[in-house]
């Protein structure tokens, strides 16, 4: 199970974000090697965990969380992922602006409370 989620991420984190998803290409037309957008891939083990990014529902991991850089300029970013399970506790990472951002965002779902 390990080994799978290992080729995933490894899958994913080779996709990049070259594209906008559709609801963003329109407002904000993507051109290759543009970085006006900040690109987050977010993933759990298990996969399936529910993600809030700034109190927001986004989906369910794996995901790709895109937004323009400029309006995270100042401001960090709150993520937060809920467990399939009642028995482990929802976790929650905020990314700040003054750090360099990470592509991949890990949930260890599999904690204990």
């Amino acid at each position: 199970m390990k080994r799978q989620g290992i080729w995933f991420l490894l899958i994913l984190f080779a996709a990049g974000c070259n594209k906008a998803p559709s609801s963003l290409s329109a407002a904000i037309p993507m051109q290759p090697g543009q970085t006006s957008q900040l690109c987050l891939h977010i993933v759990s083990e298990p996969a399936g965990a529910s993600v809030d990014v700034d109190g927001h529902y986004e989906g369910k991991t794996p995901l790709v969380w895109m937004a323009p850089k400029e309006k995270y300029k100042t401001k960090p970013i709150a993520i937060v992922a809920h467990p399939i399970s009642g028995d482990k506790q929802s976790q929650k990472k905020v990314l700040h602006p003054s750090h360099e951002m990470p592509q991949i965002v890990y949930f260890d779902m599999l904690r204990s409370r």
